[in-house]
């Protein structure tokens, strides 16, 4: 409970850290170079999940494992992990040099591009090294060094904003390596507290085995995630406009910073024990997972509904003026979207994970996908961002009944109770009394006190059905 308090404490602060760093970009950039930006940042995480995401993943899930009843067993594994990560790097190095060296070649692009190209795997390679280190900071159950980890990372990211301003360099490529540089000295500060070594290299067959057929499968899924996530911004961009895509993913982005930041949370403070607990009686610790759904929801669900009641005060504090009339729109709607997604990820999806269903999760994953690209394809040359939210919304509700069932099916109980459906409805209601209660066009005096209101009752609901959850 008290590493649970303290997770929660720094994602509050690097919460607070990311939507100022927003607030910053969104003001001293325009669209266009913001949308640069985060097509360049979005470029990396694609590199850093193709790459790199599977190790990541099986590290965390495989770690008690590992070096249980065994001293050296911990020592064993991380030369395991280090050794892979750098085949990994190496492989992606190699990669990324190929597909620069095929742009020069055959499409005669500018060095711009080719440097763009160089500058995401850059970024993929120590934002992979870092998601490695936060992996196993949270499987030693070490929540301090995780947090001060984080922090770190965010103040020395703004601070070289700051000079990059000073200085008036203003443009996509020089954040984006302000951003490398950020995770590289975070790396090299906060590393030797996991015990990773640097350049001791081992490959032991029988983990490097186990790492692959846990990991792969996931490494897939998340690969598939991210092209869901994705898509739009990169269709936006190329079907309408380089600054729209800006607008669209800087609303997304504050969306996924909030509710994704608030859902890990509990993902980060429970999976871990809830995978030890599992290895060793091969079940579920019910105490465990109630606890799970229980704060899940009280979590989740009232910054859900922040978001879709009060957008204008939030882009107001948030975003700068040329981005604040897309967020006031989206962010109701992308909220609830986000809300359904979480859900999936962080606590369907876990149980899938604890039973090794990784290939399940896939396939559900790929379903998703097909939907996704197929509906960005017909309605974002035509309805432009609201299309792509369609999309993101229809394969989302697709993803949450995929999951449903096959959790359904895996364990013999329903994962959708009251608790889920009281909160669709409160998240319905909280949707219908945004777009409905007006008064031409502008909202009345009594808004303000009708949102506390009914936010209010939404929140005791919710953490009552809550605490029904963990309180037994």
């Amino acid at each position: 409970m008290k590493s649970t308090f303290i997770y929660v404490g720094f994602r509050i602060l690097t919460g607070f850290l990311g939507l100022f760093l927003i607030a910053i970009l969104t003001r001293i950039l325009s669209q266009e170079v913001y949308g640069q930006y985060l097509l360049l940042a979005s470029a990396g995480s694609i590199g850093a999940v193709f790459f790199f995401q599977w190790l990541n993943v099986s590290t965390l899930r495989e770690y008690s494992k590992a070096i249980e009843g065994d001293p050296a067993g911990e020592i064993f594994f991380l030369k395991t992990i280090n050794g892979l990560f750098f085949a990994c790097s190496c492989i992606g190095v190699i990669s990324s040099a190929l597909v620069a060296t095929f742009i020069w070649i055959l499409f005669d692009w500018p060095n711009q591009r080719i440097f763009d190209v160089l500058c995401a795997m850059a970024l993929a390679l120590v934002m992979s090294r870092f998601t490695l280190i936060q992996q196993l900071l949270n499987a030693n159950s070490k929540p301090i060094p995780y947090g001060l980890l984080m922090s770190f990372r965010q103040v020395l990211f703004l601070c070289l904003i700051g000079l990059a301003t000073y200085f008036g360099s203003e443009n996509a490529i020089t954040i984006v390596i302000a951003l490398i540089s950020s995770y590289f000295f975070a790396n090299l500060i906060f590393q030797p507290v996991t015990r990773l070594p640097v350049f001791n290299l081992t490959l032991q067959r029988e983990q490097c085995r186990q790492l692959i057929v846990y990991g792969a499968p996931l490494s897939i899924n998340y690969i598939v995630l991210l092209f869901i996530d994705m898509t739009d911004r990169f269709m936006l961009a190329s079907i309408q406009s380089v600054a729209l895509s800006g607008q669209y993913a800087a609303t997304m982005d504050f969306g996924r910073m909030s509710l994704g930041a608030v859902a890990n949370i509990i993902y980060v403070a429970y999976f871990a024990r809830m995978a030890t607990s599992f290895e060793r009686t091969n079940n579920v610790n019910e105490e465990l997972d109630s606890q799970f759904e229980g704060f899940h929801f009280l979590v989740l669900v009232p910054a859900t509904l922040v978001l879709i009641l009060f957008p204008e005060a939030i882009s107001n504090i948030v975003f700068g003026s040329s981005f604040r009339a897309t967020s006031i729109q989206f962010m109701p709607i992308f909220a609830a979207t986000l809300f359904l997604l979480y859900h999936k990820q962080f606590y369907l999806d876990a149980k899938l994970q604890l039973y090794r269903r990784t290939r399940t999760i896939l396939i559900v994953s790929l379903f998703c996908l097909f939907i996704n690209i197929a509906l960005n394809t017909v309605l974002i040359p035509t309805y432009g961002m609201m299309g792509a939210w369609a999309a993101t919304f229809v394969s989302v509700c697709a993803g949450v009944v995929g999951s449903v069932v096959a959790t359904t099916r895996l364990t013999g109980s329903n994962p959708v109770g009251r608790i889920f459906f009281t909160t669709v409805l409160c998240i319905i209601g909280a949707l219908l009394l945004r777009s409905y209660v007006q008064v031409d066009g502008r909202y009345s005096i009594v808004m303000p006190a009708a949102y506390l209101l009914v936010a209010s009752g939404l929140f005791a609901i919710i953490s009552l059905r809550s605490f029904e959850r963990f309180s037994k």
